[in-house]
């Protein structure tokens, strides 16, 4: 067992676990659970380290500790991130069956006597039991150490720490089935925000973004400002190339528009050949600016389009502000159109 110098570390430790919630509150978090409950053992056993460890592969990686500040500096001492071998540990030749759950006296313990680990780290007492996922498999360890001889006395813990070592499993497994059930959603989520055929954020996205953006510029008084990007021709495109081609369109439009972007702007397609960017704190000079930026990057790839631009008055909002780009892309677009008929009919 590794002693590591972390002045105050145990002091750290104590708090954490006494940081309790009233009295028959339920605990906030698998974390909070372990803390009171590895403070709980010490005050029953007198060991000197109580550890919960995660085992990943050939190591142990300790997730919580709590130590005794009054031990002595040589006394086991571990912080939670330290990392453990888990092959020579005194915890797999627990969860194997070759020692028992309390041991106060590693030299009555064959299989504990002889840890490299144990003689190296100076430990002459262990008490340890295995901590399970929900489909049964070894998650970890509850385990406590220490430098000194316990009293056989130690022996009459086993029973609380098998049913500690229960009751935090099945904490553990709810939480991470809880963990598992966000990460769900938080990819359905995506899913659901995201255009399949550009990768860009699609209208759902841009409504919530505005909606964002809209309160911190209430808050703050942020200046921002949007921008219409709408394909030239498209139709035309789809009907005399084909949608494969139609497709790609899209897919260079969204690639051009995204490069060059600060980091904090949003590009969306907000749905056919139509696209959006939200330029956070970007007033009217910045805006046109990117207006130009925008056109010269379609232009360079050879995407011909619309754009337009707003920017948002102190008094406005967010939403009447994309209305107002869209109506001076269409007016470009129109004007475009227009030109082209006229220089037609001559």
């Amino acid at each position: 067992m590794p002693r590591s110098d972390h002045p105050g570390g145990a002091t750290r430790n104590r708090s954490a676990a006494g940081a309790q919630a009233p009295a028959g509150a339920p605990f906030p978090d698998f974390a909070a659970a372990a803390q009171q409950s590895l403070g709980t053992l010490r005050e029953l056993s007198g060991m000197r380290l109580w550890m919960l460890t995660r085992v990943l592969g050939p190591d142990q990686l300790v997730l919580a500790a709590l130590d005794d500040s009054t031990a002595p500096a040589d006394a086991p001492r571990a912080a939670p991130g330290t990392v453990l071998p888990w092959g020579t540990s005194l915890c797999r030749a627990m969860v194997a069956g070759a020692g028992p759950t309390t041991a106060p006296d590693l030299r009555q313990v064959p299989a504990y006597a002889q840890s490299l680990n144990a003689q190296q780290a100076g430990i002459r007492a262990y008490v340890g039991a295995p901590l399970h996922g929900g489909d049964g498999r070894l998650f970890g360890t509850l385990c406590a150490f220490d430098d000194r001889p316990r009293p056989d006395s130690l022996h009459a813990l086993a029973p609380q720490v098998h049913l500690t070592a229960r009751l935090l499993s099945t904490v553990l497994e709810l939480e991470m089935r809880a963990e598992h059930q966000r990460r769900l959603a938080e990819h359905a989520l995506q899913v659901a925000e995201q255009d399949a055929l550009t990768g860009l954020p699609n209208r759902r996205a841009w409504d919530r973004a505005l909606a964002r953006e809209q309160a911190r510029c209430t808050r703050y008084g942020h200046p921002a400002s949007v921008v219409v990007v709408d394909l030239n021709g498209f139709k035309a495109v789809n009907d005399t190339r084909g949608h494969p081609a139609g497709d790609e369109l899209l897919r260079a439009c969204a690639d051009r528009l995204r490069s060059g972007t600060r980091a904090g702007d949003l590009v969306a397609r907000l749905g056919g050949d139509e696209f959006a960017l939200l330029l956070p704190e970007c007033d009217a000079a910045g805006a046109a600016r990117e207006l130009e930026r925008v056109r010269a990057g379609l232009a360079s790839a050879g995407i011909d389009a619309a754009a337009g631009v707003a920017t948002r008055t102190s008094a406005g909002d967010l939403v009447g502000t994309w209305h107002q780009a869209d109506a001076a892309m269409y007016a470009v677009k129109h004007g475009a159109e227009r030109d082209a008929e006229h220089s037609g009919s001559r």
